[in-house]
């Protein structure tokens, strides 16, 4: 496992060791010939993340803070006006996701705002936990709007004597 700088590296394809720079290369007779499909390729890809479908997909994002204590790591967030039966935390690896909804109120009548900046609709975070976890035990807490979630850090010990057997 590496640390937390090399493992957003890597999810951002910013390094690549040796053997995977060697793998991704092509033969120059491949990459002459494969270059103008590519090229294609990757336009229809743009094309469709910026199509009027995605666009109108808008979701907020959360504000979190994430900090440790001796023996956990603590995610706390603000998020007032949801119900805990409307928020999903999944914990995969060593990715943190909070993901929810926030429902508008009903307006009994027209209101014409002068200022709109209230969040409402489906909301997400993602984040890659710093420390090693272990997310079998991870527990949540919400308390006057405030989401706690407490994920029990690895603990390696850096100093194991090793007893020898006699035979």
């Amino acid at each position: 496992m590496g640390s937390f700088f090399e493992k957003i590296k890597k999810g951002m394809g910013l390094e690549l060791t040796a053997k995977e720079k060697e793998e991704k290369k092509p033969a120059f007779a491949e990459a002459t010939a494969g270059k103008e499909e590519e090229s294609e390729v990757k336009k229809e890809k743009l094309v469709q993340s910026f199509s009027l479908k995605n666009l109108s997909k808008e979701e907020g994002e959360l504000a979190v803070d994430v900090y440790q204590t001796e023996g956990e790591l603590m995610i706390r967030s603000a998020i007032a006006g949801v119900k805990p039966e409307k928020l999903d935390i999944l914990i995969e690896q060593d990715v943190i996701t909070i993901a929810g909804i926030r429902e508008e109120p009903e307006e009994k009548e027209k209101i014409d705002y002068f200022s709109r900046e209230c969040y409402f609709g489906p909301f997400s975070r993602k984040m890659i936990s710093p420390v090693e976890i272990d997310s079998s035990r991870a527990k949540a807490s919400m308390k006057d709007g405030i989401l706690i979630i407490r994920i029990p850090k690895i603990q390696r010990e850096k100093r194991v004597k090793v007893e020898i057997e006699k035979e």
